[in-house]
């Protein structure tokens, strides 16, 4: 058996060329000897822009190369299957564990092995595609390491919009399709700040409070969703209702990025329900439980279910009827 060093240092000292990107407080310092696919996995990174908070001492390596230099990671390492998961935002993913760490590979895109000691090996499957596949292939492989690198911070992704008001901030979760995108939108239009409208990333303050930090990506609405919004750019009458196409926030309209904000509410977006109406922690864990989570590593599963439990207990949960969420409401919430 051969071991996680004896695929990573080889890769390392053939390294031409570094960069470095700071994920909240943490640096991760990325290497490889293809220039080209190293730029273009920065810049997802800086897509994701983490750069308004001051970096901290944690310093993290992953190492970037086609797939085809280790094909024989799962031998070399002797990795066991855990298991497969269909994730909401990434697709079909494939869990490993072997002595000195964990992988998750994505189907069709590439692979990321975290080693214990915060090193990472990211395997890109075909770094030779056209730029704007290049560009999506690795859009998945970046935010598996985001979600670690979070984590190893005591942060954690959660599948939720959120927007701000008078410096607090509201989540909006639900399962796909349940309309946050389109609600923070709305409160946007309103006067909200916007902090994210699929994923956000959360944590404890310094005082110990839970707090919500902006995660902007652009937006992706359907044709459908947009003739909801006349406001917003719309797409080409041609262009299929499904389809989803994509702008940028900070762009329309014209505001900039807000600081981390206390987390004030928990909105569950429902198409079912009538009225809005207080859970209490037994209910909110059972909404939560189901797509409020976003973290594919199952070593850090622990963790994970300790912050979603703390979460249900400190944070108000709310069960809301679908796209009846307003500033005002959101006042009758804050003043409850």
């Amino acid at each position: 058996m051969r071991s996680f060093t004896s695929l990573f240092e080889p890769l390392a000292a053939q390294a031409s060329c570094r960069h470095t990107i700071p994920i909240m407080s943490a640096r991760l310092n990325l290497f490889s000897s293809d220039a080209e696919l190293l730029n273009d996995f920065a810049h997802t990174f800086v897509d994701l822009d983490f750069t308004g908070h001051q970096a901290g001492s944690q310093s993290m390596e992953c190492g970037l190369a086609p797939l085809s230099a280790a094909l024989d990671w799962k031998d070399a390492l002797s990795a066991r299957l855990q298991r497969e998961i269909d994730h909401e935002g990434l697709g079909r993913l494939v869990l490993y564990k072997w002595q000195e760490g964990i992988g998750v590979e994505q189907r069709g895109f590439g692979v990321v092995l975290a080693h214990a000691s915060g090193q990472f090996l990211c395997l890109v499957e075909n770094p030779a595609a056209a730029p704007a596949g290049r560009m999506r292939n690795l859009f998945g492989l970046a935010q598996l390491i985001t979600a670690e690198a979070l984590t190893r911070q005591q942060l954690l992704f959660v599948h939720a919009g959120g927007c701000g008001l008078n410096g607090r901030c509201i989540l909006l979760t639900g399962p796909s399709g349940a309309g946050k995108t389109t609600q923070a939108l709305r409160l946007i239009r309103e006067g909200a700040t916007f902090y994210g409208d699929d994923q956000i990333v959360v944590g404890r303050n310094a005082e110990g409070r839970w707090t919500a930090w902006p995660y902007w990506r652009n937006i992706g609405i359907t044709a459908s969703t947009a003739q909801l919004l006349p406001w917003l750019p719309q797409p080409d009458k041609n262009g299929a209702g499904k389809e989803k196409f994509f702008f940028s926030a900070g762009e329309e309209f014209q505001f900039k990025k807000p600081g981390p904000a206390r987390i004030e509410a928990i909105a569950w977006l429902s198409p079912t329900e009538t009225e809005l109406r207080k859970v209490d922690r037994e209910e909110a864990l059972a909404c939560l439980g189901q797509h409020f989570l976003s973290v594919p590593w199952t070593a850090d599963a622990g963790q994970v279910l300790g912050a979603l439990c703390e979460m249900a207990e400190k944070i108000p949960v709310y069960i809301m009827p679908r796209n009846q969420l307003s500033v005002a409401a959101w006042k009758q919430i804050a003043h409850a």
